[in-house]
This record gives structure tokens, sequence and C-alpha cells, in this order.
């Protein structure tokens, strides 16, 4: 089975749940794809854990349509939507294939939106009716515990949802990294941490605070540099007026087998969710299990589903995550006594051969299993044209041979045209002519003199409001056929459906809320290509 799976959050390096789901699928012999986001610091396609990876860049503001158009092109059997973010593409792309829709919700979003956008209804609103007309028409739906799924089915009416919680595959721990020598930490104090983004609501302040209070203790996160950094500089200028910025140490993000050897280096995990939804106060999230693996007890908010596990293992201590006394008091217990305290650091290896991803990610393989029955026949996909007569690229910066031959695959012509800005490449072909685009002009004058049957602008990574106005310049011209092409995901649709219009606007956006807004008030239905 080809399954895609949808990530627009992240780029999938540190997203340890999307990672162990793909992984799992492909083992089971699922042929898995990622769409995920493009970052600085990652590649824009790989293969990790033998998945394929594809990373769709932030151009010009959210890049909707380029998610859209290679979720259709993949032409999955399954398309798997994490968080409400993706779902609608997920839905646009199986109505378009005719394939099966899977809604793993790590989140409780109807409850997130209205805290995120408490002043900003319409957008709010927008996020609600996504979730609610959509919800419905999905296949599965996953979760990450038993509150949250029994919030989900009360709610939208639904089936039981699939639970498959956050835990850790069961592996040898790799060797601990020291991290008293390596952060200039002393021998007397003890190490706590943090591990995942540093973002406001995970009790930042409360642990800063128990720093001033006890200058036994040192906090290390290791997380740092993946949000926007507003937080986490607030954090910096908290520690600072508490005095405690010398004990306040911030590590960047790091892949999970590196990350569990420094936790292995700390003395406890501190797993501190401030209780302002319902969706925190039902929770499980990855570091919580993390910490087990590594051997760390916790302390941890005093959640049910968290607390729970806590008090039959005995691996840990639960507080009040708003109250700094609670947490210090919690801290100096759990380390009066050091045989309880290593009893704790036992246990957690226990909690882990009961709680481990290869028992849990059965869950997912058997529900694959029973997805997509064999009578089950998907729409044909529209293939593209047939060899062209003639065919004009326009780009701005030097095409080589090798993205040149890419070109020639994809748009098959008997005669070819490339514009260039800097056509410093001599083509060996007979059928391939170079013309310097020096000027619009120059671009206007070859679009219209000579009679072209397609008319592609090829998007790189620079210069796009350029190949904007060469777009403009091509549709004008009303060839048979006008296209763009993106080279770093290997894509092209029609220039009709181009995203790129305009930054203020967000005409994309604007577009796939119109969209679902007639599905959702049964005006219209979907035609390939308009209204998303």
């Amino acid at each position: 089975m080809k399954v895609c799976m949808l990530l627009k959050s992240n780029d999938l390096i540190n997203d340890n749940r999307v990672r162990k789901e793909s992984r799992s699928l492909s083992e089971a012999g699922h042929e898995v794809t990622v769409l995920a986001r493009k970052y600085e610091r990652s590649a824009y396609s790989e293969r990790i854990d033998g998945v394929n990876v594809i990373r769709i860049p932030w151009i010009l503001g959210d890049p909707r349509r380029l998610f859209i158009e290679k979720a259709i092109e993949i032409d999955a059997d399954v398309y798997h939507a994490h968080d409400l973010s993706t779902l609608d593409i997920a839905f646009v792309a199986a109505r378009a294939t005719g394939a099966r829709i899977v809604y793993d919700s790590h989140e409780l979003w109807h409850i997130r939106v209205k805290r995120l956008y408490k002043t900003r209804p319409i957008r709010r609103w927008s996020f609600l009716l996504r979730e609610k007309h959509l919800i419905g028409k999905v296949d599965r739906i996953i979760t990450v515990s038993d509150p949250a799924a029994e919030l989900l089915k009360n709610r939208y009416r639904l089936n039981d949802p699939v639970v498959i919680r956050n835990v850790p595959p069961r592996i040898v721990p790799p060797a601990p990294i020291d991290l008293r020598p390596k952060l200039h930490i002393s021998d007397d104090k003890v190490i706590l941490l943090h591990l995942g983004m540093i973002t406001q609501w995970r009790g930042f302040e409360q642990m800063l605070e128990v720093l001033a209070i006890n200058e036994r203790f040192v906090l290390v996160a290791i997380g740092g540099g993946m949000g926007d950094g507003v937080f986490e500089e607030k954090c910096r200028q908290l520690a600072d007026r508490l005095g405690v910025r010398n004990r306040f140490k911030i590590l960047n993000a790091m892949p999970f087998d590196e990350m569990i050897a420094h936790a292995r280096g700390a003395d406890v995990g501190m797993c501190l969710t401030q209780n302002i939804s319902i969706h925190y106060y039902t929770t499980l999230s990855n570091k919580f299990f993390d910490y087990f693996l590594a051997g760390l007890p916790v302390i941890a908010s005093d959640f049910p589903v968290m607390s729970r596990l806590i008090e039959h293992y005995e691996v840990g201590k639960v507080v009040d995550p708003s109250d700094p006394k609670d947490i210090n008091l919690k801290l100096n217990e759990m380390f009066a006594d050091s045989r309880k305290y290593d009893a704790m650091r036992r246990n957690c290896l226990s909690l882990i051969e009961e709680n481990n991803w290869e028992r849990e990610s059965k869950k997912l393989v058997e529900m694959y299993s029973s997805l997509v029955p064999e009578s089950v026949v998907k729409k044909p996909m529209s293939a593209m044209n047939a060899k062209s007569g003639s065919v004009l690229f326009i780009a701005l910066t030097t095409i080589d041979s090798e993205m040149l031959g890419t070109l020639l695959k994809r748009f098959p012509a008997e005669n070819i045209t490339v514009m260039l800005s800097d056509p410093v490449h001599k083509f060996t072909a007979e059928n391939v002519d170079v013309v310097n685009t020096r000027s619009l002009r120059r671009v206007l004058r070859a679009c219209t003199r000579k009679n072209y049957d397609m008319i592609v602008t090829c998007y790189q990574n620079q210069g796009f409001l350029t190949l904007l106005m060469y777009d403009l310049i091509s549709f004008l011209c009303r060839k048979r056929e006008q296209r763009a092409y993106f080279p770093f995901i290997d894509l092209d649709y029609p220039i009709r459906c181009n995203v790129f219009l305009t930054e203020r606007f967000h005409l994309n956006k604007l577009n796939t809320r119109y969209y679902l807004l007639k599905q959702a008030t049964k005006f219209g239905c979907l035609r390939e290509g308009f209204f998303i």
C-alpha cells in the first residue's frame, strides 16, 4: 500500500512520533512518503529510516498549494494527516485520487484554537469549521491518550478512535554523556532536565523560580533553537532577573539517540505541563516516556494520565505544576533517600518493558491492514500531455545539463528554448536553444513572437517576484498551456493555480477556506485545480 504522510509543522528530523509511525509502516511492507516542512538545516529530499522524505519550503507565505499538488502527484492509497493543519490537504488529495484518509490528532484542536485565537474570531472559526466538517469524512482517527479519544468521540459522535501513545522504542540506551564537565556543572549540583522545545505553558517560569529557591539545582533544557526564539529569550531574561542565569543551560535540539545519551547524564526529568486546557490535562507528551527510556525518574504535573503511570510503577512524584514551592518540596523528597531514588531509576526500565513502541505500533499496523480492502478501486490520475511540439523554459539562474535532463523528461518536446539570466552552459542537444533573459522586454518578445505549445516558468530559490512577472507574461500570451515548475521538489502545475500571486493576502489560504466552506454548505463539489 502506498502511504503519504502530511506533516506541515516541522521537518521530521526531531518529530519522533511521526518517524516511529512511518518507520513501522515501512517495515510492515508499505511504501511510505512523508511531505514535511523545509527548514534551512534540512535537505529538500532524503531517505530516513527507509522512508522517502520530501520537504516543502515556505515561499512567500504558506505553500499550501505545493503540499496539495505534490500529495496528489504521489497518488497514494492512504493520506495520513498529522494534526488539523494538514487535514484539508489530505481531504482534497483523497478526493482527487480516490484514496482513504487517516487523521492523526496529536492535540485536541477544538480546544487549542480557542486558546490560541481568542482575539481572532474569524481565524478561530475557520479552524473549528475545518475540523467539524472534515473529521466525519475520514476513514480512521488516531489520538494520543484514552481521555483524548473519549473527548473526540463525544464531541463529534465518532466511532472509537485508535489510541497510539507517544511511547519510545525498546532499544539499548546509548552510553551516557556526562553533562557536568561539558556544561561546567559541579558535582554537588542536581541536574533537572527538560526535553523538547522551549515554549510557553511547559513550566519554564516555575522551574526557574525553583532554581532561585534552591541553589542546589541546575536546569538543562535540550530543545533550544526550534521555535521563533521569543519565549526562549524571555526565559533567559527571567533567569537574569532571578539571578540564576549561570544555572540555566540550553542545548539545541538534536537527534533522538544523541538526546537520550545526554538525558542519561541528568538526575531527574521535568514534565510540568500547565493546566490551561483539557488537552494539556489529558496529554501524554513524548518527553514523559523519553525520560524513562533514559532511566530518569520524573517530576510531573498531577494530571490523571501521568499520575496513574507514576504511582503504578513508582517512577517519580506528581506536583502542582504552577507552584514552585511544591515542586521544590517534592524534589527534596526525591533526593532525600538515595535507596528510594535508585529504586525509581530501576523501575523506569520496568515501565519501558511494558510500554514501548514495539507493542504500541502493532495497533497502527493492524489498523492499516484493514483500511483499504481489495474491492476499493482508485480513480485514475490524469496523465501529462503527450510530447509537445515546442516548449519555452523561463528561469532566472543557470540550468545545468542535469536539470535540463529532468525538465525534458517531465516536459518532452521536439524543440526547446531555454531563457536564462546567465546562460553559461552550452547544451549539445540539437533541439535546445538558449536565450539570455536580460530584460522583461526580451522575455515578452520571446513569448509573443513564436508559437510555443507550452511555456514553463522554472521556480528556483531566488527572484520570485521576477518569476511572478514571467508567469503573468506567459499567462497573457494565451498559449496552449502554461505551467510553473519547482525543481527542488520536482513538481509542476498550471500557472493559473499558482499561489504566488501576493505575499500580503495569502490567496492560497483564502481559496482553501472558500473551498471548504462550499463543501460544508453543500453548494459545490471538487473540480480539480480550482477552489483549493
